[in-house]
């Protein structure tokens, strides 16, 4: 969705490890439930999400350089707050999660599957898809024909940034642990990912 938008996130790597992390934390060393370990790892992505997309619409920064810094900023906050020691020992509550099996297939890969319909059916079926598409075509033109440019792109942000951040849950999950450089390297991928797509990576 946010190719789609001619837009693109390098900080998902970061978003993800940290969002990791902080539901590891608060369930091992907070003492959390896992529900709200898990809203509180989720609402890490949603914040960050809409923090890049809200510097990026209302003051037009360059999604490279911005969204580069909110991955620094998150990769450092994901390793300032293990001090080198990943959370692990996680409730099987929580475990049970990334490490069940359905039909031979990983749970997870069910979820991806699942979430990959959805966005799918958004973007084709939605008016809201109709305003991501044009506004990745002609921001000028979708803006002149009452697309709300700023909004579509902030909230298409703060999707990539829950997409990051589940990413990261159902990665710990499956591994029972949270290191916070599990996503090292990841923005190489963006960048791959945005040139093959088309996007532009000046603005």
């Amino acid at each position: 969705a946010i190719l789609a938008a001619g837009r693109f996130d390098l900080s998902i790597g970061g978003v993800a490890a940290l969002s990791a992390i902080v539901t590891g934390k608060m369930m091992t060393d907070g003492g959390q439930s896992v529900l709200l370990s898990v809203a509180a790892g989720i609402g890490t992505g949603l914040f960050i999400g809409f923090t890049n997309g809200f510097l990026i619409e209302r003051y037009n920064l360059n999604p490279l350089m911005t969204t580069l810094a909110t991955w620094w900023f998150a990769q450092g906050a994901a390793l300032g707050i293990t001090q080198s020691l990943s959370p692990s020992s996680f409730p099987d509550a929580f475990t049970a999660v990334g490490q069940a099996r359905l039909f031979g297939l990983a749970m997870p890969v069910w979820i991806a599957l699942a979430l990959s319909i959805i966005v799918g059916i958004v973007l084709t079926r939605t008016k809201f898809g109709y305003h991501i598409f044009a506004t990745g075509g002609d921001r000028a033109a979708a803006r002149l024909n009452g697309v709300k440019v700023r909004r579509v792109g902030i909230l298409v942000y703060m999707g990539s940034g829950f997409a990051a951040s589940l990413a990261g849950l159902l990665f710990a999950s499956r591994l029972d642990s949270a290191p916070a450089q599990a996503f090292t390297g990841m923005a190489l991928t963006v960048i791959a990912a945005v040139v093959i797509g088309g996007a532009s990576l000046e603005e």
